[in-house]
């Protein structure tokens, strides 16, 4: 059972479990269930994992979340409502199931920092940013060299693009559409 946002988690337990079974380490690729708010859409990389993984979509309404949120609170997990989505499904379907709960539905907030209370490494991306050409997250992550995973690469740019002091756009580099990445000039 896997939350349902953007739908890259389910790409990258996808891509694991692909690599584990070329490689020899498992034989058959374990059945993924996306789960989604009934209300939310369908993203071009969940299509995917249903067209390519025969992944299944489950979708979850309020009540369900909110129940499966109150439950892992009394667990002492305080999770995001699209990790308690997954949770839902996957208490209803008995033993062999796994749940990916993500995320924190606890917030921490960081004061006194330079730039308005940016962390170290949103701090670290501005650097990376400031005079370079766009970049991708990829390409960001590889010159922070390490001090960070991409999934924490992607989650601070991410940040830093709802602040307004990072814009994104496209471009078509070989023959693949990418995001990219830029500081925009009132980040001071």
């Amino acid at each position: 059972m896997l939350p349902m946002e953007r739908g890259y988690l389910a790409l990258a337990v996808y891509e694991g479990f692909r690599e584990l079974r070329e490689w020899g380490f498992i034989g058959e690729l374990p059945k993924l269930v996306l789960v989604k708010h009934r209300a939310g859409q369908m993203t071009d990389v969940g299509n995917w994992l249903v067209e390519t993984a025969n992944a299944r979509v489950v979708n979850v309404g309020d009540e369900e979340t909110i129940r499966s949120m109150i439950e892992l609170a009394r667990s002492g997990m305080y999770v995001k409502p699209v990790s308690a989505m997954a949770y839902a499904v996957a208490s209803t379907l008995g033993r062999d199931y796994v749940a990916v709960i993500t995320g924190t539905g606890v917030k921490e907030y960081r004061v006194g920092r330079e730039l308005g209370g940016l962390t170290k490494l949103q701090e670290a991306i501005i650097g990376v940013l400031e005079g370079s050409r766009p970049l991708t997250a990829y390409e960001v992550w590889e010159r922070l060299g390490g001090v960070a995973t991409i999934q924490g690469v992607y989650k601070a740019l991410g940040s830093l693009v709802k602040r307004g002091l990072v814009t994104f756009n496209y471009e078509v580099r070989g023959n693949k559409k990418v995001r990219v990445y830029s500081l925009l000039s009132n980040y001071k």
